[in-house]
């Protein structure tokens, strides 16, 4: 028992750690209003891309504390024909009168937090289950100093928190096929109602609940029992998925903007299933956009090289350059176990989730970040607690056990607290990431540039990929290529700054969003720091070619005062050279 209150205390340190050291980020913002706004005004028809519940858990404290609402205190918002709802979320986290926006976060984060501890706890419990007191042990260790986790798990999205619910209802179905009784089909079916209003993604449990109960069941079982399970465990989870979004508009027939239709593209079939089937057509529309989403795919960085649709190797090598050394070592044993330990009926039920999961990775079009994957981690970690087995003795198996999770915990220390760009030492760790994948940056390192600059004072041209304020942080820049801004600004650097400097974000710099040419030149550079991975520092004060560089891009832009300050600047320097 003690081991394993210093593993939570360990992990619990690293997660608030995490939590207190970084800025809002991209998606943050969006999570946390959405979940305020249900709260406060109760309605649900808002955040199309994610279902509410882990944005209603993740809000649920900031209604006790004197939070100013900006729909009430902003004319801005008064107009309820026009939603803003990011913007809204800025005034909310940036601009509140009354709370600080570092407040805001800390306990947001902190409910997700709670969430992460309880996914750990049950990756420790079901290992336990199937091996053992030590491999349960071993796996809790493994996942609770996983940076992906450390990352994600002290964030406020729904990533986590829609694996938790998947996992949970993962373990129920296992119970399910080991005794099909009533009790344990309920909590099936509350669990997998659970799992579909934290994440879209989730809809991959229901292909697993018929294959299961169809074909893993016990033999003995007739063929139309097995099938009245699988349609009261859906119809369960339908009802609370209605209660999760207070049954707001679900009765049929629903209705969809003509304009929607032809932007998702619908065939006549999921037109006559969305406009019947008894679910808040918010909820409905939401898992539109997803597949929508999905199809159209979206850019990524992977292996120097910009993708514009999904690619079936990107989550096995993300996979394999953001897991730890320790864990990688474990997980390559375990299909040598498969041979010396003949497999139960219970390991072949995560074997075969994994497999699926795998399977709809493969082939995704959206290949967003190593987020995206999680789900694999634990099914892995928990049978790879059979490799403990295979050794003889307990000296032995703790030097294993033991070896392995301090292994992992000090690579994890030397990358702390800036987790979300984590790659192992082998594949040249986190200065490797502007070759590997932008899944790093999330625009959660804004405060740290302040910081920087408030050391090291001078102008800054900020290319910014993120939905956070540099003002708040002390930050007055001058704007290039910024993803996620909404509130703008047209501030213009002096003509003869002592000293500038160009800060750019590991997104844009790698060419998403801006193009993979517009940087070619400055990915040539040296930086004079790198904040938290994810921000490049490059000094321009002296830099003829940056400035005509950054000249051209303005320009091609349209926004001829900073093109012509920046053309004034590199004629200045040039002819101070001649």
């Amino acid at each position: 028992m003690r081991y394993l209150i210093v593993l939570l205390l360990f992990s619990v340190g690293l997660l608030f750690w995490h939590a207190w050291a970084k800025s809002p980020t991209y998606d943050e913002v969006s999570h946390i209003q959405c979940g305020y706004y249900h709260w406060q005004h109760h309605d649900f028809e808002r955040g199309l891309e994610h279902t509410p519940l882990v944005r209603l858990w993740a809000a649920l404290p900031l209604n006790f504390i004197s939070l100013q609402d900006p729909e009430v205190s902003s004319p801005l918002f008064l107009d309820r024909t026009r939603t803003r709802e990011i913007l809204y979320g800025i005034f909310l986290v940036f601009k509140n009168v009354r709370v600080r926006a570092e407040t805001i976060m800390i306990i947001s984060r902190g409910m997700m937090i709670l969430l992460t501890l309880s996914l750990f706890l049950l990756v420790g419990r079901w290992s336990e289950k199937l091996y053992g007191r030590g491999s349960g042990l071993l796996s809790l260790g493994l996942i609770a100093t996983m940076p992906a986790f450390l990352a994600h798990g002290s964030l406020v999205t729904t990533d986590v928190g829609g694996v938790l619910a998947a996992l949970c209802f993962l373990y129920l179905l296992s119970q399910v096929l080991e005794t099909p009784s009533r009790r344990n089909v309920w909590f099936c079916g509350i669990l997998l109602g659970i799992a579909q209003a934290s994440k879209l993604s989730n809809l991959m449990l229901y292909p697993i609940l018929l294959i299961s109960l169809l074909f893993l069941l016990n033999s003995d079982l007739k063929f139309r029992f097995r099938a009245f399970l699988c349609l009261k465990t859906v119809l369960i989870s339908l009802l609370i998925l209605n209660l999760s979004y207070g049954f707001q508009n679900f009765l049929p027939p629903h209705f969809i903007h003509p304009e929607e239709l032809s932007t998702y593209g619908w065939p006549t079939w999921i037109q006559f299933l969305y406009r019947w089937t008894p679910l808040p057509d918010f909820y409905l529309k939401s898992v539109g956009f997803m597949f929508y989403h999905v199809n159209q795919g979206f850019q990524t960085f992977f292996l120097g090289k910009i993708y514009t649709e999904g690619q079936w190797f990107y989550f096995p090598l993300l996979f394999l350059f953001k897991t730890p050394i320790a864990s990688l070592l474990l997980l390559a044993i375990l299909p040598y176990s498969f041979f010396k330990i003949a497999v139960r009926k219970e390991e072949w039920f995560l074997i075969l989730c994994g497999l699926f999961v795998l399977a709809v990775s493969a082939r995704a079009k959206l290949n967003l970040g190593i987020r995206h994957f999680l789900l694999f981690y634990p099914l892995c970690l928990i049978l790879a607690g059979r490799v403990l087995i295979l050794f003889k003795g307990n000296r032995i198996r703790n030097l294993i056990l033991g070896g392995l999770i301090v292994l992992q915990s000090l690579e994890v220390l030397l990358a702390a607290p800036h987790f979300l760009g984590f790659i192992h030492f082998a594949a040249g760790g986190p200065k490797n990431a502007i070759q590997i994948a932008a899944d790093g940056d999330l625009g959660q390192d804004l405060n740290l540039l302040g910081q920087y600059l408030k050391q090291n004072p001078s102008e800054v041209v900020l290319s910014y990929f993120g939905t956070a304020l540099p003002d708040y942080y002390g930050i007055q820049a001058q704007e290039l290529l910024p993803t996620g801004a909404h509130i703008h600004t047209d501030h213009i650097n002096s003509p003869h700054p002592s000293k500038e400097v160009l800060a750019i974000s590991l997104t844009h710099l790698q060419g998403l969003m801006v193009g993979r040419e517009t940087f070619d030149w400055l990915r040539r550079k040296k930086p004079v720091a790198v904040l938290g991975h994810s921000i490049y520092v490059y000094d321009i004060s002296e830099d003829a070619e940056s400035h005509q560089r950054l000249s051209q891009i303005y320009r091609a832009r349209g926004e001829t005062g900073k093109a012509n300050r920046h053309l004034n600047r590199f004629s200045a320097l040039i002819s101070v050279r001649k």
